[in-house]
Order: structure tokens, then sequence, then C-alpha cells
């Protein structure tokens, strides 16, 4: 789940399991939503958050910013 400060609309995504791929797919809904400026996330330490599949995705989309929350 994301939610947009501007609009205030929760950007909500059905998934059997939460992993990379899920991410990345939540990545990809929030870009098309979101075509100008960056996009800040806040997310817990999760290692699916920090997994090179994850890191390689933000490497390539430097719009989007990961804040992790301390452990």
């Amino acid at each position: 789940m994301a939610y947009d400060i501007e609009t205030r609309e929760a950007i909500i995504r059905a998934e059997e399991t939460i992993n990379a791929q899920s991410t990345l797919k939540l990545f990809e809904q929030l870009s098309k939503k979101q075509s100008l400026g960056f996009i800040y996330l806040i997310a817990d330490n999760a290692m699916y958050y920090k997994c090179r599949l994850i890191s390689e995705y933000l490497s390539a989309n430097p719009r989007i910013k990961m804040i992790h929350l301390p452990p």
C-alpha cells in the first residue's frame, strides 16, 4: 500500500505474497501515476526491500527514493 499525500489517495495492491516482485509492481504503478518529481517511500527493514533486484531497479529509476525506518 502507498499513500499519495497530495491527493490523499491510498494506492492498494492485492497480492498473495509481498516480496521483491510484488514490490516492483507497486513501484511501476506509482511511477505511472506520478509522472513528475520524486516518489518517496517509507519502508520497514524487510529483506526484500534490500535485495539486489530492488537495488538494481532503484539505481535505474532515481526518481524513487526509499527511506528505511530504523530497526
